[in-house]
């Protein structure tokens, strides 16, 4: 147990290396420190000297090369990878260099936007487009699947995979041993950025071996409203739809014309 005289901050003998043993490099080294409720510490020092280093360590972001970092009595050498993530989420703040603030709000606002986000899961952790198609043209398809098996395991959640490469995409993940992926493509009337064409893509929806997910189906506003959504919600495997939209009464609009084409839907 913590009691109030007890340091927030503990660290003892932390240091940082990098490198091999042939050419080694000390970020941090040595350093201990302790900080107690309401003491305000200052870290002085040329560029390089190791500020950074130091305050990601404590912070958990980085581990130690050697040394222990203690926080409100608990080291965090102790903790997993999960449960680091959800005590840093409670009990540290960053203010970076840049600041990293909403403009529009003020800095209590700002604390309290952070707030709204605990305990709040992560489902779904998408790779964007400009990656996963740059490594289906590199033909590097293992990475892909390596994203995969990366998010289940550091995130627990489920990867999904921004395209425009639908049917080349699919085919790559079953490669990789990713089966039924959670894909997020283009998918409109007249194939605006659709590589393969609208009937490839329409036979893999068919195979319902992935759960899509359609965007652009307005293909940037080249098909009206009505007409785009009621073709893409007449498609055989589709499993969701997401919009953009410029204002309030957009999204209603939109909301009201999927619900009327698509139905109820659990």
């Amino acid at each position: 147990m913590t009691h109030a005289a007890d340091p927030i901050v503990r660290i003892d003998a932390i240091a940082k290396s990098y490198g091999t043993n042939g050419s080694v490099t000390w970020a941090v080294r040595g350093v201990s420190l302790e900080a107690s409720a309401g003491e305000l510490i200052l870290l002085m020092g040329p560029s390089g000297s190791g500020k950074t280093t130091l305050l990601t360590m404590i912070a958990g972001l980085v581990a130690p090369t050697s040394g222990t970092v203690a926080l409100y009595g608990r080291s965090l050498s102790a903790f997993g990878e999960r449960e680091r993530q959800e005590f840093r989420a409670k009990h540290i703040g960053f203010v970076f260099q840049n600041f990293l603030l909403v403009d529009s709000l003020d800095v209590l606002e700002n604390v309290a936007l952070v707030k709204r986000f605990a305990g709040t899961r992560t489902p779904i952790v998408f790779l964007q487009n400009v990656v996963t198609d740059l490594l289906l043209g590199l033909k590097l398809h293992p990475m892909l699947a390596a994203f995969g098996r990366y998010v289940k395991e550091r995130y627990g959640a489920e990867p999904g995979y921004i395209t425009m490469n639908l049917p080349v995409l699919v085919s790559a993940l079953e490669q990789g041993g990713i089966e039924n992926p959670i894909v997020c493509a283009n998918i409109n009337k007249i194939g605006f950025r659709m590589c393969g064409g609208v009937e490839a893509y329409r036979e893999v929806l068919r195979s319902g071996r992935c759960r899509a997910v359609a965007m652009s189906v307005l293909a940037s506003g080249a098909i009206p409203p009505r007409e785009a959504i009621e073709w893409v919600c007449a498609l055989e495997g589709l499993q969701s739809i997401v919009f953009g939209a410029s204002s309030a009464g957009n999204i209603r609009q939109t909301k009201e014309l999927i619900e009327r084409a698509w139905g109820p839907r659990a």
